[in-house]
């Protein structure tokens, strides 16, 4: 990296008091490849500190000049006081350019805090619609903390953990219609990590649950995560 020069620009001016971006490798910033320049980017902000964060809201950022200057376009969801509380977003983006990102909220109609997938319908058009895969299905507690990985054919492989317990999740978002959760035996507060090698193939790892605790755990999918290996 000695060759590198490396430039810092500030994306915004906003002061939060709320810092804890992800519990594991924090997945903030989607480099368009189509749209050269195009960035995105995504934070947990709040306007105060007094450990209750009511106004906690992730917030999309934007770049065409590959992150020399930024422009905020808002909340998303939108945090109105009552509903779109959210927190600990992913960013990643679609084939077409536009935007998907996944965060916890309590944006309507869901009458419990969950993750859930937001789409844009077009780069920077900032008219995202929530996908909403439905309550986990054991009983452990809703998933909470999402992770993202997308395919050359736009489906979205969705990796969510719990607070507590020993259970994490994973499901599968095509042409607007969720797969269903499939749970695993995996540590909780977003121990995993994915991703989608260039033929398509997702890779999945994860901190071991109970009577697997310390040890890591692999497995792949090619089929857009609605099949697996068996895990080693």
């Amino acid at each position: 990296s000695g060759s590198l020069v490396w430039t810092v620009n500030n994306i915004t001016d906003r002061q939060s008091g709320y810092d804890l971006q992800s519990n594991g490798s924090t997945q903030q910033i989607w480099y368009d490849l189509t749209n050269p320049g195009y960035v995105h980017a995504v934070f947990c902000y709040s306007a105060v500190d007094d450990n209750a964060w009511a106004d906690r809201t992730s917030l999309y950022f934007g770049s065409d000049d590959n992150g020399a200057n930024w422009f905020e376009l808002g909340g998303v969801p939108v945090n109105n006081g009552t509903t779109g509380r959210s927190g600990y977003p992913s960013i990643i983006g679609t084939s077409t350019g536009a935007a998907v990102i996944a965060n916890h909220n309590n944006a309507l109609p869901k009458t419990t805090t969950r993750a859930s997938i937001f789409i844009d319908n077009s780069p920077f058009e900032y008219s995202f619609t929530d996908y909403d895969p439905g309550a986990t299905p054991n009983g452990q507690g809703q998933a909470i903390w999402p992770l993202l990985a997308i395919n050359s054919n736009d489906d979205i492989i969705l990796a969510a953990s719990i607070n507590t317990g020993d259970s994490f999740y994973v499901n599968t978002l095509s042409g607007g219609v969720f797969s269903g959760w499939q749970i695993y035996n995996g540590d909780q507060a977003e121990t995993q990590s994915l991703n989608v090698s260039a033929g398509g193939k997702v890779g999945l790892a994860w901190i071991g649950g109970l009577g697997q605790d310390g040890d890591v755990r692999y497995m792949e999918s090619t089929d857009a995560g609605l099949t697996w290996s068996t895990p080693i």
